[in-house]
This record gives structure tokens, sequence and C-alpha cells, in this order.
């Protein structure tokens, strides 16, 4: 019974809370046709403070610049804000100062639903879900994804050969392979 209470005060206080980015539908979408894919992204002289520290700067003058096909990796001790430089790319928060412009378009001039559809974050320590791989690789797609899209993804990421590799699994039926339940 308080496992069961802990989990629904959980769920009341989540349902509570309010994102720090705002859906605002008077902001342009993406334009498909016009939009080049993948995008530049660049954090220009960005600084950033929690709402709960706003005196207290986590990140100061930072300047970074992705561009298509770079690959790049946030290192340093806990604590020195890379966590927060990623929540800033993901547009979790805005910067207290400066600029992220994806594809020249500042951030905070997107529609953050549509700007989140196009980037991607794959955490160092990955959660598996209850469900199938195949729904495990799809969350957050549309509900239109193809088996041999969530192939490629499986591929992209390096999982397909341990996939396959499952017991009963074949790369044929990697759509419908066997549910991952929680440790």
């Amino acid at each position: 019974m308080t496992k069961a209470a802990t989990a629904a005060n959980y769920i009341f206080w989540l349902r509570r809370q309010r994102p720090a980015v705002q859906e605002d539908t008077s902001k342009p979408p993406f334009n498909d046709e016009n939009e080049r894919d993948p995008a530049h992204v660049y954090i220009h002289n960005v600084d950033f403070a929690y709402r709960s520290r706003p005196n207290a700067n986590v990140l100061k003058d930072i300047d970074v610049e992705v561009k298509h096909g770079q690959f790049i990796a946030f290192v340093g001790a806990s604590g020195c804000g890379k966590s927060t430089t990623i929540a800033l790319l993901e547009r979790f928060y805005d910067p207290s100062a400066g600029r992220i412009t994806y594809d020249g378009h500042a951030l905070t001039e997107l529609c953050p639903r549509k700007y989140r559809s196009r980037v991607s974050l794959v955490q160092q320590e990955p959660v598996l879900y209850q469900g199938t791989i195949r729904e495990n690789i799809a969350m957050g797609a549309d509900d239109n994804i193809t088996d041999q899209q969530i192939k490629d993804a499986a591929k992209q990421s390096n999982i397909l050969d341990f996939i396959v590799s499952l017991p009963e699994v074949s790369l044929l039926d990697i759509g419908t392979c066997l549910p991952l339940m929680y440790n």
C-alpha cells in the first residue's frame, strides 16, 4: 500500500508540473519542403542559470558549433554543465543569455514540438521500457514507422547484432520480437 500511495502521489505531482518551455502554437513549424536535413546547430555566447538559483550561472559564455556529419562529446567533471547543455539543446530550457540556432533559426522562434521531432538524445545509460524491442526503438516516433525504419535505427545505433543474437529473435521478426521487462 505504501508503494502504491507513493507512486500515486508522484503521478499527481507530475501532472501538476508545467514545462519550463511552453508549447506556443503561434510559432511557425518547420517548412518541410525547404528545410535541409540534417541542420547546423550553433550555441553562441550562452549563459544559463536555473530559476531556483538565478544568480548562480551553471553555464557562462558557451560557444559550440556542430556541423552536418560531425560528432561531438561533452566531457568534464560532475556538475560542470554537460547535462544542462544537452537540456538546452533539447529545448527543455531557454538560455539566460546568448542564443542557440538550428539551421539559422533561433530555437526560441520555433515550435518546440516540431523542433524536438528533428533532434534525438541518446542517453549514456539506456533505459528499456516494458514492451517489445520494436516499441522501445519506436518510442517518440510517428505511429506509421515501418519495420525497415526500426531495423535501420537498430543498425545505426549498433544494437542490431545484439537484438538478433537474442533467443527466438530473427532479423525478419525484429518488429514483433520478445518483450523487454524491467530488471
